[in-house]
């Protein structure tokens, strides 16, 4: 089942805080139609989930499962100096990459790319008026860095608390 794969995917890599609740949370982010996830398989063993993508393309998916900084941010940083409107709980022209990851033991294989230019291709299907996609990154992932920018995203601001937290993995 998808929200379970999920859930253990995000224990794999982040502090329990992160997903509250697990599996129940993940099934509510996973039915909420503001939300966007693939999910990687290993060719062959259609029941191993080995990576994740997972983005929230509405404002009313944004601000309900996000923190408050991540929506104060996105606000300031995006949607006011860019004039991406913000007005109705289902405007789509912000994305936010809430989680990419792939298990420890395929990382640098190309599967968090290929996910994310496949959810990138996706979204831009989906949301026609789509203006900006934000994500959040560790600043010392040199990896995931060197990916996103391949893909043309650019950095706007450095957030050293967004991944402050104990636990993360």
């Amino acid at each position: 089942d998808d929200a379970q794969d999920l859930a253990d995917l995000q224990a794999e890599w982040y502090p329990p805080e992160s997903y509250p609740d697990g599996v129940p949370w993940c099934e509510r982010l996973l039915a909420d139609p503001g939300v966007m996830a693939l999910k990687a398989m290993l060719p062959g063993q259609c029941d191993v989930a080995v990576g994740v993508v997972v983005a929230l393309v509405s404002k009313s998916a944004i601000q309900e499962f996000s923190d408050q900084r991540t929506v104060d941010t996105l606000r300031s940083e995006l949607t006011l100096p860019r004039c991406i409107p913000w007005d109705s709980p289902e405007r789509r022209e912000l994305a936010y990459i809430q989680s990419v990851g792939v298990i420890g033991e395929l990382r640098r294989r190309g599967i968090a790319k290929e996910l994310l230019q496949r959810s990138l291709a996706e979204l831009r299907a989906k949301s026609p008026d789509l203006r900006a996609v934000a994500l959040d990154l560790a600043s010392y992932n040199q990896a995931a860095i060197c990916c996103y920018e391949a893909l043309g995203f650019k950095r706007l601001l450095e957030r050293p608390e967004a991944y402050s937290g104990d636990g993360r993995r």
